[in-house]
């Protein structure tokens, strides 16, 4: 494989070749030849999936996990036919206003017909690895304006915020904007009430797509948060160039905060940046009273995680919302 990687030249030009080998051993691994190949090729995807340039070797249980996957795949599709999608929904508490439940953030279950609830960290892989992930983030966007169009008639003047998070694949849509501008007029949805959540490397894929997609989001008043700040790309430089409104501090930061001084002194961090930028800022993953004196200790007061509130159907978060009317309980 050093060999292989050895850069070379053609037409006076330098290439470079990466190799991914997969392995498979006759007899221990099968006795027939065409099932020998399909082990090998299996191999090679997953030496694939660990970075290129390596070589593995077959595993049965590697195999049972790939036929796993391609029978997710399968059911995904009937999924989204048959509508076995739900959407959750975890409230954002603002400890300044008594614990007022402001927003929520709108969380992707499957409930599977034979396997009950799939976790999203499963089947949203192997949405992204098929192809499906746009079409089930569509649908994901469209369901929760839907919700959203609701409880913000039901509340009328008061903020509050539907947050929906956004894949890589569906951000990067030469459609995007028209897509989400299409679903706001159709299900009358306040586009200011729009909350797009979005990771870190999702912006620095694709800078110039990037750039001009948060400007026509920010044109159309829909806000911009970013996802798992602090745990992806250490440049800042985008946080300057893009125009986003809040930033979200993830949970990994908060699991041992109140022993942990690096943790402390990141999540500090953070939130003097994001007050320094004038962006809100906001502490999700709170799950005991130790994490939630910590960070508003330090200064963030919009809260999400088990200490307040599951996510949980749409009718619970309506508990949540005091003020809606009795006639829509």
């Amino acid at each position: 494989m050093s060999q292989i990687a050895k850069p070379f030249s053609f037409y006076g030009r330098e290439f470079f070749v990466s190799t991914s080998i997969g392995i498979s051993i006759w007899p221990d691994d099968t006795e027939q030849p065409e099932n020998l190949i399909k082990n090998a090729d299996q191999a090679m995807y997953h030496a694939k999936d660990q970075g290129r340039g390596n070589f593995q070797y077959y595993s049965r249980e590697r195999n049972v996990e790939a036929l796993y996957h391609m029978r997710l795949e399968g059911d995904l599709r009937r999924a989204i036919e048959h509508n076995e999608f739900e959407l959750w929904y975890q409230g954002q508490f603002d400890v300044l206003q008594g614990d007022k439940c402001i927003g929520a953030e709108a969380l992707l279950r499957w409930r599977h017909p034979q396997d009950g609830f799939i976790p999203p960290d499963v089947f949203i892989k192997v949405a992204e690895s098929c192809g499906l992930i746009v079409d089930i983030d569509r649908w994901v966007m469209q369901r929760a304006c839907t919700d959203g169009a609701r409880l913000c008639q039901q509340l009328q003047e008061q903020n509050f915020s539907i947050s929906v998070n956004v894949s890589a694949v569906h951000f990067r849509q030469p459609d995007f904007i028209d897509f989400v501008l299409q679903t706001l007029r159709q299900t009358g949805m306040p586009p200011q009430r729009l909350t797009l959540e979005i990771t870190e490397g999702v912006l620095m894929k694709e800078l110039h797509i990037a750039r001009q997609h948060l400007q026509q989001l920010r044109q159309h008043q829909i806000d911009v948060a970013i996802d798992d700040f602090g745990t992806g790309y250490s440049s800042l430089a985008y946080l300057r160039n893009f125009q986003v409104n809040s930033l979200k501090i993830d949970r990994s930061f908060l699991t041992d905060i109140a022993t942990n001084n690096a943790d402390q002194a990141i999540v500090s961090s953070i939130i003097e940046l994001a007050r320094n930028l004038k962006l809100s800022v906001v502490a999700e993953g709170v799950e005991s009273k130790e994490q939630l004196e910590q960070v508003f200790s330090r200064g963030c007061y919009v809260i999400q995680g088990y200490y307040f509130a599951k996510p949980a159907p749409l009718a619970i978060l309506e508990q949540q919302l005091p003020l809606l009317s009795a006639d829509n309980p």
